[in-house]
């Protein structure tokens, strides 16, 4: 039994069945520096393993040290992005970050295979390092009804697809790469896709966006104050951007009862 238990949890546990990554970062932009080194811990089948300001520092380890992906920024000081990439006698996948779209489309000629224009967005971080490291990027979400005329979704986990049932969701947080769907029920569905394409496929007023991190099943929402709302004993933040579309579907939902 305890064995079944410990395969279960790898085969729908895409952090333990997916192989890992070693990323090096090369950015001297402190700020852009923070931003991608936030973006790789967050991303589960990514492990950074060196980042450097300094291409003369960076150099050494490059050419010793097994990388499968370098985040590399085209403007350094002393050497560019393209000098860099010329000294290293085998390099490794590249994904070149700039400010200037015109750069990035010079950058395919000497092997880099994709480009992040600044300032970077987490969801275009993730197809980057997807089409790089030949992964398969998460199949899209498929909305539909069952026999007994139940609206579902049909959405990755791990290496399969999982049918959920709208109804029987509370709400959806977002978890790096992933989404975790939690169950009126208490179980909590770890999912390939982004909080976004969630919020795309599901149609409001039935779920409505309440913070950067959370999609709430609006019949699931008790009260709504101080800038927070309750769902039984839990209770989920607001954000300021997000508060006047949900005044309003609670609205709609008061004129319909």
């Amino acid at each position: 039994m305890i064995l079944e238990m410990a395969l279960y949890f790898w085969w729908f546990n895409p952090t333990c069945a997916m192989k890992t990554y070693r990323v090096a970062l090369l950015e001297d932009n402190l700020e852009d520096q923070q931003i991608l080194l936030e973006f790789v811990q967050r991303t589960p089948f990514l492990k950074l393993v060196g980042s450097f300001n300094d291409p003369m520092k960076a150099l050494p380890f490059l050419s010793t040290q097994p990388v499968d992906l370098l985040l590399l920024d085209l403007y350094l000081p002393g050497l560019s992005g393209f000098d860099v990439l010329r000294s290293l006698p085998r390099p490794p996948a590249v994904i070149l970050t700039t400010v200037s779209l015109a750069d990035s489309l010079e950058a395919f000629d000497v092997g880099v295979v994709d480009y992040l224009v600044k300032p970077i967005r987490y969801e275009r971080f993730v197809r980057a390092v997807n089409r790089v490291l030949g992964r398969q990027t998460p199949q899209e979400p498929k909305a539909g009804k069952t026999s007994e005329n139940q609206a579902f979704v049909s959405l990755r986990q791990g290496h399969v697809q999982v049918r959920v049932v709208l109804h029987e969701v509370a709400y959806i947080e977002a978890f790096g790469a992933y989404s975790r769907i939690h169950l009126n029920d208490g179980q909590i569905l770890l999912v390939g896709h982004l909080l976004n394409d969630l919020e795309t496929l599901l149609s409001s007023p039935q779920f409505v966006r309440v913070h950067r991190s959370f999609l709430v099943a609006s019949e699931q929402i008790l009260s709504f104050a101080n800038r927070q709302i309750t769902l039984g004993e839990l209770t989920i933040p607001v954000g300021r951007t997000y508060q006047a579309k949900l005044r309003q579907v609670l609205r709609e939902r008061r004129n319909t009862t």
